[in-house]
């Protein structure tokens, strides 16, 4: 009821929990699960088993079409009702793969995806279908999207694009190689892509095709790929390059560069740090000399390196994080409150920093160098990336796709701020502590989280104080957070 914000689960009367689609007709909705169709009538409360004709097969899609609902099964079948899903008749001729992985419809058109079989089509409501793989190349198909008669397929591992209904399919991703692609970045309308041995891409047509900027890098392993105005810099396995002309030709900048596996990059005007394996260089020439300021002897990597303002923040492998706050000439650690040092991505956002880790997201603010979980509706903690547009905060997360949060969900807590609303007393814990909500100030909702995110204690408190005691909490570092007026305030709590 929240746009997706917050969840609750409706499994009540659900046999088998693993779904794998959901489709809706008026206030009935249906669920495919391998032990077959579910359905509900009451928004989820309560499901009922409605599999009646469907023998011993898997679902694996559901699709409501008016008032046809139709059922994508193994062993070659589509399963159709037309009745709510009282009843069910086997609808599946002219489909050849064992399972209908997923079920689309456009126009008149219905739209069967396959493992193993591609994409067949039905023009008569299911009776009849024939294949349509004109020009697709990989038979796995996951998923469809329409826009008016333009038709686009999720497939592995390309996603494939046809303008005539189905009839024939391309690759979107044409001319890009297989390869992982390990960074990306824009200059106006030129989105390019680096590439693991295959060198450097670009598109111009917003990945309709693709074309590679030079032969230069082939052979090498593009990390990381930075801009400012139209200069273009790429840090390889062979060193800091710089474009100038939207990747047509490429200058070497290793003057001074004792390790060129180039992992991250950071650029601000003439001034760029670059970080290997276990090493950070400094250039304030724009790259045309570079000078060695720290070696990490215990890292896998620098990950990631961000300026901000007079700060310098590297983002490593075992090491966490580390700052300098002179420009590169010294560094420390600064690793307080996160709960795992292998960092890969750090961003800024209106004056925060954000670092992802593989024990999830933590930010801090420019005053302190306490770093504070912000992880709540993750569900897997693994973050590669972070990035940000708009209004919003992306993260890259391992096997588990990209998850995004409002910015002002992050930036409008003002965690250790001069600002709290509140006190805790005493704090070091041992027993008990008191909140004291300050005067003019009451009512507000309480949460005790720890640093990996997982709230543990959660209350409405009416007036101005309130006990915590230490009951079932270990010992360690804890988030007291109050919302008081929408706003939400956080300090630390130290329970010995």
């Amino acid at each position: 009821d929240d746009e997706g914000q917050n969840w609750v689960s409706v499994n009540n009367g659900l046999g088998f929990l693993g779904i794998r689609s959901l489709s809706a007709y008026g206030n009935t909705i249906f669920a495919a699960t391998s032990s077959g169709i579910y359905r509900t009538s009451d928004n989820g409360n309560n499901w009922v088993y409605a599999n009646t004709g469907i023998s011993g097969a898997e679902i694996y899609s559901v699709l409501a079409v008016d008032d046809k609902i139709f059922a994508g099964s193994s062993g070659a079948a589509v399963y159709v009702s037309n009745n709510n899903g009282n009843n069910w008749t086997w609808s599946g001729t002219g489909i050849t793969a064992p399972i209908i992985s997923t079920l689309a419809y456009n126009g008149n058109e219905l739209f069967a995806g396959t493992f193993y079989g591609g994409i067949f089509k039905s023009s008569d409501g299911g009776d009849y279908w024939i294949a349509q793989n004109t020009g697709l190349s990989y038979k796995d198909v996951y998923s469809f999207t329409f826009n008016g008669n333009e038709l686009f397929v999720g497939s592995y591992p390309d996603v494939f694009h046809s303008s005539d209904n189905g009839d024939n399919w391309r690759p979107v991703f044409n001319g890009l190689p297989g390869n992982a692609v390990y960074a990306t970045t824009v200059i106006e309308t030129d989105v390019f892509a680096g590439t693991f041995l295959e060198g450097i891409y670009v598109t111009k047509n917003n990945g309709n095709s693709w074309t590679a900027t030079s032969l230069d890098f082939f052979g090498d392993k593009i990390f990381a790929l930075e801009t400012v105005e139209n200069k273009l810099y790429a840090g390889t396995s062979a060193g800091v390059f710089l474009s100038e002309d939207h990747g047509k030709s490429w200058l070497e900048l290793n003057n001074g560069l004792t390790d060129k596996n180039i992992k991250s990059l950071a650029v601000k005007g003439e001034i760029l740090f670059a970080g290997t394996v276990q090493n950070i260089f400094k250039s304030t020439d724009g790259g045309n000399q570079w000078t060695h300021v720290l070696f990490l002897d215990n890292s896998y990597g620098v990950n990631s390196l961000l300026i901000q303002g007079s700060h310098v923040y590297a983002g490593t492998e075992l090491t966490g994080v580390l700052l300098s706050t002179d420009n590169g000439v010294t560094w420390s650690q600064i690793n307080e409150g996160l709960m795992n040092t292998f960092v890969y991505s750090l961003i800024e956002v209106d004056g925060h920093v954000l670092a992802g880790t593989d024990n999830g997201i933590y930010k801090k603010d420019l005053e302190n160098n306490f770093w504070s979980p912000i992880n709540e509706g993750l569900m897997n903690f693994h973050v590669k990336s972070l990035a940000k547009n708009g209004d919003y905060i992306y993260a890259g997360i391992d096997s588990a796709g990209v998850w995004k949060r409002f910015k002002s969900d992050i930036t409008g807590i003002n965690e250790f701020s001069q600002d709290n609303r509140f006190s805790l007393y005493p704090n070091p814990l041992i027993t008990q502590t008191t909140l004291q909500i300050n005067e003019g100030y009451k009512n507000g909702e309480l949460e005790i989280i720890s640093l990996n995110g997982e709230i543990l204690f959660r209350k409405i408190v009416t007036g101005n104080t309130i006990t915590i005691t230490k009951g079932n909490l270990n010992c360690g570092i804890y988030l007291v957070k109050l919302v008081i007026d929408g706003r939400s305030y956080s300090q630390r709590l130290i329970i010995k």
